[in-house]
């Protein structure tokens, strides 16, 4: 069988990105093939495996303190005025704060019907109340 050049081609090149960041999942991949490529004549002491539990138990903590943070953050711009960067687009948004959302481990806040990262957020403007405070700090005067 002959083959003509037209007949064959090559994948398309994939690259790989790198993380700037190791999360949960990463952990426990290094932990499993550290436990599987460890010697077997000379294993892993107990304090050893228990404090790397201990680790992976404080980031699995401090990544769901992180989260609520950033949702606790997100739902007190609800109503506020603020600037956002559009990724896509390459430009900034403005508009008020419509609802949050939480998918996938992102928090996430909606202008003007649209979704973008928290991490976006260039600017936030104080919400006007509709009634202004007078030197003494009663309102209405």
């Amino acid at each position: 069988m002959q083959v003509n050049a037209t007949d064959f081609s090559l994948p398309e090149k994939t690259t790989r990105v790198p993380k700037k960041e190791l999360g949960q999942q990463d952990f426990l991949q290094l932990l499993m093939t550290q436990l599987r490529n460890q010697d077997p004549l000379e294993p892993q002491s107990n304090e050893q495996f228990i404090a790397q539990m201990a680790q992976f138990s404080t980031l699995k903590l401090l990544n769901s303190l992180d989260v609520s943070t950033q949702l606790l953050r997100a739902t007190q711009l609800i109503g506020h005025p603020v600037l956002i960067k559009d990724s896509e687009k390459q430009e900034n948004v403005s508009g008020m704060v419509e609802k949050v959302t939480l998918t996938d481990g992102q928090v996430n806040v909606y202008v003007q019907g649209k979704a973008y990262p928290l991490k976006n957020l260039l600017e936030i403007t104080p919400a006007s109340s509709g009634q202004e405070v007078g030197e003494s700090g009663q309102v209405g005067g």
